[in-house]
């Protein structure tokens, strides 16, 4: 009896051996599954966003992470150059820039009142973003972006210097010397629905760091919207300039809405103020928009 317990004993400690065995083989085996799969998608990841460089005529170096993280660096275009740029979530984002630009491309005829930018809406990098989606392309996501001393080039100087015919050269050269070197910081949380980019409906936080030492920040969340500008009279000189030019730049046949952006940059261009903060409960209303000086 004391001999057939033992054997039982064995018997069933053999078995709770094997089936240790198997469970960690497998659970081995998924992990160099899984392991294998992160990779792939590392792969694949850059593989895209290389070949979205050679498409765009962009040269720079690609290194992409698992859980969609990318990084550019030293990338220079036909028209600007920075030095790095960081991306989480990049299918994400290239989904967002895709169809924004598709829709870019289909209104801007309707969308500005002068054909000078025709050459810059025909730059590869926008035909390298347009990609067809179907109909019923639904989609809820955000990106992150970091890009580090973005610099235009002369030819992106040569292409907006248009500018020059509505502003005076001080203020051209004003506008020249702070996009010589930017920082920008974007967080987008949006929404497609059938294929359309819901803007209302997307929220984003904005942040650009200009030259000349003046922070642009724009935090926009559902209908509300906060806009800080730092060192704000370092830049001035442009708005004041510049904004009966938007006016006439952007079509628009609502008379009202028309009549409250003339308002609105009416009251940026009275305050004297270093620093600038504006606020709105309604972005589409235009008295609901109120200005603090510091």
């Amino acid at each position: 009896m004391k001999k057939a317990f033992i054997l039982i004993l064995f018997f069933s400690l053999f078995l709770c051996l094997i089936y240790i065995f198997i469970e960690q083989d497998g659970k081995t085996q998924k992990d160099i599954k899984i392991k294998k799969e992160e990779i792939i998608t590392k792969e694949q990841l850059e593989e895209r966003a290389i070949d979205f460089l050679l498409k765009s005529h962009m040269s720079g170096k690609v290194e992409c992470q698992q859980g969609e993280f990318c990084k550019f660096s030293n990338v220079v275009a036909n028209n600007f150059s920075f030095d790095t740029l960081s991306v989480d979530n990049y299918e994400d984002m290239m989904d967002f820039l895709n169809l924004l630009t598709f829709e870019l491309k289909e209104n801007l005829k309707d969308l500005i009142a002068t054909k000078e930018l025709s050459r810059i809406s025909s730059d590869p990098i926008f035909d390298a973003l347009i990609k067809q989606y179907p109909d019923d392309f639904n989609k809820k996501a955000d990106f992150t972006l970091k890009i580090t001393n973005f610099k235009p080039n002369k030819k992106l100087e040569f292409d907006f210097a248009f500018l020059s015919w509505f502003v005076s050269e001080k203020t051209y050269d004003l506008i020249v010397k702070n996009a010589k070197k930017m920082d920008i910081f974007l967080n987008l949380n949006y929404n497609i629905e059938n294929s359309k980019i819901s803007l209302l409906q997307s929220n984003f936080l904005l942040k650009v760091n200009l030259a000349k030492e003046s922070v642009i920040t724009i935090n926009k969340q559902n209908k509300t919207i906060l806009i800080n500008i730092e060192n704000y009279k370092n830049i001035k000189p442009i708005f004041e300039e510049i904004n009966p030019f938007l006016l006439s730049f952007f079509k628009t046949k609502n008379s009202s809405l028309k009549q409250s952006m003339m308002n609105f940059l009416k009251i940026i261009n009275k305050t004297n103020a270093s620093h600038l903060l504006i606020k709105s409960s309604d972005l589409l209303d235009i008295n609901s928009y109120s200005i603090s000086e510091f």
